[in-house]
């Protein structure tokens, strides 16, 4: 059984990852838009 401030600590690393990979993948689009763009 993990205690309050561990769980609190696994949230917030979890959250962070979550964060992360979606700031990833918003690059990704952006990316994707400037390539769209220049072949323009």
């Amino acid at each position: 059984m993990k205690s309050n401030r561990d769980s609190i600590l696994y949230n917030f690393q979890t959250g962070e990852v979550q964060s992360l990979s979606r700031l990833r993948t918003d690059v990704q689009k952006d990316r994707t838009a400037l390539i769209e763009c220049d072949r323009f």
